[in-house]
């Protein structure tokens, strides 16, 4: 169609089918170079979706400084909530992965006071807002936030807040209290993996720390 027809009205729309075909079989560098090609097309009807699609393979592929140029612009433009709201969870997420941690918090919180999102969502921006104030060394600040996440629900982001209020009692050799909390997580997080796999070694340091070597040892094993 684009070789018949170089001048057609419809050009755009089939640059946009063939990068959507290309993002459905996961060929995700010739979605993103298609995708470029009509950026520009202001007066496109999915143009925003085409800066979204733009914003979150270049924020995957971690060009932090493109996906963040693209989720300004969806931020400017956007027409619905749902819209807004994929701006600044890109936005805090990038931001944080830059070391931007004042506008990582500043999104988190934008996204903490539009009360329609999803709880993962809040979670997701609840957990990024601790993790930026104790990159900042905020650590009350980010405690508050961790709580919060911890009681909100079950998901993975409640499991690494957790995870993380276990680490800074330990940092402040509270370790009974962060033995404690990582039994919480074990009891309330199990099906995470990861940060079970976590939270035991961190429970034996802990031993290690109280003097508790066989504990410790029974635990690493």
């Amino acid at each position: 169609f684009l070789a018949t027809y170089p001048g057609s009205a419809f050009s755009t729309e089939a640059i946009y089918l063939k990068a959507d075909s290309y993002m459905r079989t996961e060929q995700i560098q010739q979605a993103l170079e298609h995708y470029y090609l009509i950026v520009a097309d202001l007066g496109f009807a999915r143009h925003n979706r085409v800066v979204q699609r733009i914003a979150e393979i270049e924020l995957a592929n971690k060009n932090y400084d493109k996906s963040i140029e693209q989720l300004k612009d969806l931020e400017r433009i956007s027409a619905s909530r749902k819209e807004q709201f994929t701006a600044w969870s890109g936005l805090m997420n990038a931001y944080y992965a830059t070391g931007a941690y004042a506008q990582a918090i500043n999104y988190g919180k934008l996204i903490l006071d539009e009360g329609t999102v999803m709880i993962s969502a809040k979670n997701e921006a609840l957990l990024l807002i601790a993790k930026s104030h104790l990159a900042l060394n905020e650590k009350e600040q980010a405690r508050g936030y961790l709580e919060q996440a911890v009681e909100n629900g079950t998901d993975a982001y409640g499991a690494e807040a957790l995870f993380l209020i276990a680490e800074l009692l330990n940092t402040e050799a509270q370790y009974q209290a962060s033995i404690d909390r990582l039994f919480q997580l074990n009891n309330k997080y199990s099906m995470y993996e990861l940060w079970l796999g976590k939270s035991f070694i961190l429970i034996a340091d802990n031993y290690l720390a109280l003097g508790e070597d066989f504990q410790a040892k029974a635990t690493y094993q």
